[in-house]
């Protein structure tokens, strides 16, 4: 579910949306496509195949955890914004041009990792840590907006900061970018 919600919703509105962004992109708009990753993105072991990656993480005969599948779900956005950019980028050698990126926004105070810590003592600390440490909601925003209006932005990067960030090297390996792509067409029914 994690990954249905994280990635592959969010791939099939892009795609459900590119008519409309590749006619903008013909105005001569500067048109851009921002997937809210996570720095947990970088902790996925890079021989990781990407059909584990599409299952959360989940291997047969062992239990299901909830960062692996969000840290697979933020990967697979990273892998995402690369391939994107890969196929319709200003490198791509087509007629228009949209940018891509991924970006991790900070650590953002909210309930979902209270609702996701089980036992109540560790719910309560991590409630304790992020509201002294982590962003609320409206600096949490910022790097996507720096995402979608920086005229430097680079597209196809994974931004921290507004800077371009190291990934997890899977990210980056065309091959299981092309193979998450076109396994997820066919997962949501593009294809």
């Amino acid at each position: 579910m994690t990954v249905g919600t994280n990635y592959l919703g969010p791939f099939l509105l892009t795609h459900l949306l590119l008519p409309v962004l590749e006619s903008t992109a013909a105005d001569g708009s500067d048109v851009r496509i921002v997937h809210v990753a996570s720095i947990g993105s970088t902790t996925i072991p890079t021989a990781t195949s990407v059909d584990l990656l599409l299952a959360g993480m989940k291997e047969d005969g062992k239990p299901y955890g909830y960062f692996p599948a969000y840290a697979a779900s933020k990967l697979a956005q990273v892998m995402m914004a690369v391939e994107m950019d890969r196929r319709f980028g200003p490198n791509a050698n087509r007629k228009v041009a949209i940018k891509s990126f991924s970006l991790h926004p900070g650590g953002i105070h909210t309930q979902i990792w209270v609702k996701n810590t089980p036992h109540p003592v560790s719910s309560a600390i991590v409630t304790a840590i992020a509201s002294l440490t982590w962003k609320t909601w409206v600096p949490g925003a910022q790097p996507a907006l720096d995402a979608c209006f920086a005229p430097d932005a680079v597209s196809g990067a994974f931004l921290v900061d507004f800077q371009p960030h190291p990934v997890a090297p899977i990210a980056i390996d065309p091959v299981r970018c092309e193979e998450l792509y076109v396994k997820s067409k066919k997962l949501v029914g593009l294809e």
